[in-house]
């Protein structure tokens, strides 16, 4: 990329090609059949305390970081996003101790430079993967053991 000074320009977005991107979260409840809810979280009941989001290029290649923000929010702003299409923002809620709690992704997002650019409403579902082997509370020997969990989507 070359750059070059002066002139007039005063967007420092549109200078990299790159734009902001904004996103809305809704979030599916624990209780099964429970419809997304944009921005209705209960985040202290669901011990959320901070929200991070990801863009990445159609090959998985992180482009731009956002957050963390408050989980209360419920929507967040990510800057200096490379323009393109086909970007997939993924957000991530965690609890006080920076542990995944809800994860949602979505995908086919166009980021047009020096704009704000709105991708929408991203779903969220808990994301708390369940260990089925071994069992909790086993003793592991010196040799190589295999670990299993409930598929957890996404």
């Amino acid at each position: 990329m070359l750059l070059a000074c002066g002139g007039g320009g005063s967007s420092t977005d549109a200078i990299f090609d790159t734009g902001t991107l904004d996103f809305r979260i809704a979030y599916q409840g624990a209780e099964k059949g429970q419809r997304f809810q944009t921005a209705v979280i209960d985040c202290a009941g669901e011990g959320i305390a901070t929200i991070e989001a990801e863009v990445y290029d159609p090959d998985f290649t992180s482009l731009s970081v956002g957050g963390p923000w408050d989980c209360d929010a419920g929507n967040g702003t990510i800057r200096s996003v490379p323009a393109g299409s086909d970007r997939t923002i993924v957000v991530l809620g965690k609890n006080n101790a920076g542990d995944m709690v809800f994860r949602g992704e979505k995908s086919g997002i166009v980021v047009v430079p020096g704009r704000e650019n709105n991708a929408g409403t991203v779903d969220c579902t808990l994301f708390v993967p369940n260990l089925l082997t071994p069992a909790d509370g086993s003793v592991v020997g010196d040799t190589t053991m295999g670990l299993s969990w409930q598929y957890v989507a996404g």
